[in-house]
């Protein structure tokens, strides 16, 4: 396979060999914040649906430090987004990790439309975490 999306009768499917074919940009380009890129060590496979041969929606599955399945860069085009794709792409992830065990995911918290569909698929939110960049006052050697 050269990087299409498999067919299936939803118009979702896993996609090989992202890397190539569906370029990096046009998948992130609507979430820079992504936490995963074509290519990245622990990305099991990615899933995607596509529209007249553009990729509207995309996401990773991924291998949390101990092994289990974590959802990682569920995005969505902007001129697509509403539409149902990401939710499409986050349950058809959520299926094949549940083959092996409970699936994860993280998101940001500014993020409530992608919470409200995690919620809808099924997800609870089991920590929320607080994180800010450090500012010494003082210099490090003299602490």
């Amino acid at each position: 396979m050269d990087g299409s999306c498999l067919r299936h009768t939803s118009g979702r499917g896993w996609l090989a060999r992202l890397r190539r074919r569906c370029r990096q940009h046009e998948v992130l380009a609507h979430s820079p914040r992504a936490h995963a890129r074509p290519g990245d060590d622990g990305v099991r496979g990615w899933a995607g649906v596509r529209r007249d041969d553009r990729l509207v929606a995309a996401g990773a599955l991924c291998a949390s430090p101990s092994g289990t399945p974590h959802l990682r860069a569920i995005v969505s085009h902007l001129e697509h987004r509403g539409a149902g794709h990401g939710a499409a792409v986050t349950a058809y992830l959520t299926e094949a990790g549940l083959r092996e065990s409970p699936v994860s995911l993280g998101m940001y918290s500014d993020n409530d439309v992608a919470r409200r569909m995690y919620h809808r698929l099924g997800y609870t939110t089991s920590h929320r975490w607080v994180s800010s960049r450090c500012f010494l006052t003082e210099r490090a050697d003299r602490l």
